[in-house]
């Protein structure tokens, strides 16, 4: 039990231990620039897709607004010459 530290502290001098230490080592940074390059490039194409979709989005917007509300005033309409939301005295 008192030899192991030991053994995994010789083991870690050796050279095929530092190549793979080494190797794994290259390996995560080019992982991480790779991610980073990644990310960069998903966020310049949303910021160039909302650029271009931008005035299309406040027509839809606009439009479901306007629906909306039409719905909304000619039921009211109705209701109102209907007298179904006029209280009864």
């Amino acid at each position: 039990m008192h030899l192991w530290p030991t053994k995994n502290l010789r083991d870690s001098f050796k050279l095929s231990y530092l190549k793979n230490l080494e190797w794994n080592y290259q390996r995560m940074e080019k992982d991480k620039q790779r991610q980073s390059s990644t990310k960069q490039k998903l966020l310049e194409d949303d910021d160039n897709n909302n650029v271009v979709d931008t005035p299309q989005t406040r027509v839809e917007v606009v439009a479901s607004i306007g629906h909306e509300l039409l719905l909304i005033f000619s039921c009211c309409y109705c209701c109102f010459c209907c007298g179904a939301c006029v209280e009864e005295k």
